[in-house]
């Protein structure tokens, strides 16, 4: 299968599982497939260019639509601050993905902030921690409006922030609530769907990345993360798969304004650190 995600990413296409087959996406309109051979037939059909992929730089603070697999192959080594995103739950392939990025894209103290729920929180750790990162912590944001059901009986009431790096390198540069109160600010911004609260990433961005620090999302969906950063006046660079979330993140970043930096604080310890 592997191979076949390969091939289809060098002609500037994604192939996903898609029920019991797979689809298509990037050649004009989706094309549906039942089995793998037949991918592989139609593949060998197929006479497209292979498309030039972007440079580090030209993907600078820009939503790029594709695959984070073959995206991610143009950022340098141990070039990125920080990584912050929000995969999808169940997918354990999305963490072993981003699990791979990180061990190799990461400063050597750069951090990883994966956010997750109450059901999923430990699985998500486990499955980063088995490909090869170390755990750190996890915070909690507290919902303080609605209800979000789960399985029909658990009230489903936190998010988790869930902070990892390499070999336990990574330092905070503040504090970061553990128990922040928030709203359900998808659903207060539903044309921004799975948003987390703003707020709280762009508290955590300043603790986890410094002013000058380049952040990347590999799952970046509708650009929380990405229009954060923009605001905090960092670097970032975000991925996207699915063509139309690309577009509407890409919409949402061109309303979004930057601080001048001269308006930025820095976060000042309350405390004096000892060695």
């Amino acid at each position: 299968m592997t191979d076949l995600i390969d091939r289809c990413a060098a002609h500037g296409w994604t192939l996903r599982p898609d029920g019991d087959g797979y689809e298509l996406i990037g050649n004009g309109q989706p094309a549906s497939f039942r089995s793998e051979e037949s991918v592989r037939v139609w593949l060998e059909k197929q006479r497209a260019p292979t498309v030039k992929l972007p440079t580090f730089e030209a993907m600078r603070n820009q939503i790029m639509t594709g695959d984070a697999r073959i995206l991610a192959a143009q950022i340098p080594d141990q070039s990125i601050d920080l990584i912050f995103t929000d995969p999808i739950y169940s997918e354990q392939p999305l963490y072993d993905l981003l699990a791979s990025i990180a061990l190799r894209v990461l400063k050597p103290h750069g951090a990883v902030l994966c956010w997750s729920n109450g059901k999923w929180h430990r699985q998500n750790a486990n499955w980063l921690e088995a490909a090869g990162l170390t755990y750190r912590y996890d915070f909690g944001c507290v919902i303080t409006t609605g209800n979000a059901p789960m399985n029909g009986k658990i009230i489903s009431k936190t998010n988790r922030l869930i902070w990892l790096d390499i070999d336990s390198q990574s330092k905070m540069r503040g504090y970061l609530a553990d128990g922040y109160a928030s709203a359900v600010w998808s659903r207060l911004h539903s044309e921004w769907a799975w948003t987390k609260n703003p707020i709280y990433c762009e508290q955590a961005i300043n603790v986890f990345a410094p002013a000058n620090a380049f952040i990347l999302d590999p799952y970046a969906g509708h650009a929380t993360i990405p229009s954060v950063a923009k605001v905090a006046g960092r670097d970032y660079i975000g991925f996207e798969i699915d063509p139309e979330r690309a577009d509407k993140a890409r919409q949402r970043l061109e309303h979004t304004q930057a601080i001048d930096p001269v308006f930025l604080e820095e976060q000042v310890p309350l405390f004096a650190e000892s060695d």
